[in-house]
């Protein structure tokens, strides 16, 4: 639920917040949206496109869920790898968060796909293939990173803004 993801986010805030500095003492925000402001200025708005893509619809919003709380609202969604390439082909993407286990094509094929197109685009898959094997056939496919399913959504909100600001994406004003 939002309150205590919102409640862990205060509690222990991600390391890769640049407004770290400013968390002194027990002065927390107390709400999402005071938790936004508080390490993004007064600004919500982050210029990124992102494709998520997971044949799972609660995967879906909850990643899209934890987009929005970072202030990316530019997302499209895809329930295979074959609805994801077809998107990919038709526009930018700053990111890619895929799951690994899909009907039609799966989110290794689709990362193969698009590294075959030359594209660096960040490539975060969430999964549950935890096996040693799998996680270096994916590395060595071109993953830029890695999530476990099932995870949790701080350490997913930390792995989504580090790449928003990794890639030199800031949060802007609408």
């Amino acid at each position: 639920m939002l309150i205590g993801r919102s409640e862990k986010c205060l509690l222990e805030p991600p390391k890769c917040f640049p407004n770290l500095d400013s968390f002194v003492g027990n002065k927390h925000p107390r709400s999402v949206d005071a938790c936004q402001s508080f390490y993004w200025g007064k600004t919500k708005a982050v210029h990124m496109n992102v494709l998520v893509v997971d044949d799972s619809r609660v995967t879906r919003k909850i990643v899209v869920r934890e987009l929005e709380l970072l202030g990316i609202k530019q997302v499209d969604e895809a329930v295979d790898g074959v609805e994801a390439w077809r998107l990919f082909r038709q526009a930018p993407y700053d990111c890619v968060i895929t799951d690994w286990n899909m009907p039609n094509m799966n989110g290794l094929d689709l990362l193969e796909s698009i590294r075959v197109m030359d594209s660096e685009v960040p490539v975060l898959m969430i999964t549950t293939e935890s096996e040693k094997e799998k996680v270096i056939q994916a590395l060595q496919s071109g993953v830029t990173d890695y999530l476990l399913k099932p995870f949790d959504e701080a350490e997913l909100h930390q792995k989504i803004a580090k790449y928003a600001l990794d890639f030199g994406h800031s949060p802007v004003s609408h």
